[in-house]
């Protein structure tokens, strides 16, 4: 059994120099190492990291992010990893399922809302057909009245992603789109994917709709389902882009499996996943990335890089011969 200060240890020795370059095997052997660092120190900058694991480090890697999810002061942290890693590994993070099944809260006497429950959620869904045992677990989160709204829709949207040939999750995630949380609704029809199709003309509505967030959230799930951004759709991400952000979204993933609850984020964050197809958003994007909010700026700046990407040197024309 691995202590706090071991996990902290972890998740600080994941995200150092040393830990980028390092093996798993060495990581988790720090596991077993007293080293002292502080809980903050050692879970800022966590996700920050981008690399390419080899398979079998990969398991040993999510091992020690299961053991790290007891905690709550590196639960949320912990979770966001994993939710990445299943993004890229499927095969190799199913082997965290039953773990994390025991870790959802269980009963109709839970009140669902932490953040990491909200990840780990995500993480299933992104496991597909590897997490198909937590389908019954999901439905009834999605189902249970105690589960706040956020975490329920999250959990009809990864049921549909494991289950795309069930309709139940999404047709249910439709009738959210008229309630309170249409835009929480909205982006875990995005999360679906394909098995939304059906909304599409739901979410085409909601491009006009009086709330932000429901707008740019409709805008999203639209471009994640069909993979195609018409006129109408990138009309509302430039929109959020070029305004202040007057109210917030509730969770979203970002490009790295954390959460964001900024409506301007999100649509900066959307349009990077576009990339040259939102060339639009150009003007918009810089005068973000010239902004005074950090965040606007940093995801401003990861938009242009997308959508500036497939923009490389030209070839000097032939010389003709006289």
């Amino acid at each position: 059994m691995f202590g706090t200060g071991h996990s902290c240890f972890f998740l600080g020795w994941v995200q150092s120099a040393e830990g980028r370059e390092g093996t798993a095997a060495q990581i988790v052997e720090g596991l077993s190492e007293d080293t002292g660092i502080g809980r903050e120190a050692a879970l800022s900058g966590l996700l920050s990291q981008h690399r390419t694991w080899a398979p079998t480090d990969v398991e040993k890697l999510v091992d020690g992010l299961v053991v790290c999810l007891r905690y709550e002061s590196l639960g949320t942290n912990a979770a966001a990893a994993l939710a990445r890693l299943a993004g890229e590994y499927p095969s190799q993070v199913r082997r965290a399922v039953p773990a994390v099944l025991d870790y959802l809260p269980q009963g109709q006497t839970d009140q669902i809302s932490r953040g990491d429950t909200c990840q780990l959620i995500i993480m299933l869904g992104l496991l597909r057909e590897n997490a198909r045992q937590a389908g019954p677990r999901l439905r009834d989160i999605a189902s249970r009245a105690t589960s706040s709204p956020y975490v329920a829709a999250w959990a009809a949207g990864a049921v549909a992603r494991i289950e795309p040939n069930d309709s139940r999750a999404v047709d249910s995630l439709r009738r959210r789109l008229a309630g309170d949380h249409a835009s929480v609704a909205a982006m875990a029809l995005g999360f679906a994917g394909d098995a939304a199709k059906a909304a599409i003309p739901d979410l085409r509505g909601l491009l006009k709709d009086s709330s932000g967030p429901v707008r740019v959230s409709a805008a999203g799930a639209i471009w994640q389902i069909t993979r195609h951004c018409d006129s109408a759709t990138l009309r509302v991400l430039i929109s959020a882009i070029e305004e202040k952000p007057e109210a917030l979204a509730p969770l979203a993933p970002d490009s790295v499996g954390r959460l964001t609850d900024d409506h301007l984020g999100l649509a900066a964050m959307t349009l990077a996943k576009i990339g040259p197809a939102a060339r639009d958003a150009t003007p918009a994007l810089r005068r973000g990335a010239a902004a005074g909010d950090p965040l606007m700026r940093c995801l401003s700046l990861q938009a242009l890089a997308s959508i500036e990407a497939d923009r490389s040197p030209r070839s000097a024309p032939p010389v003709r011969k006289k």
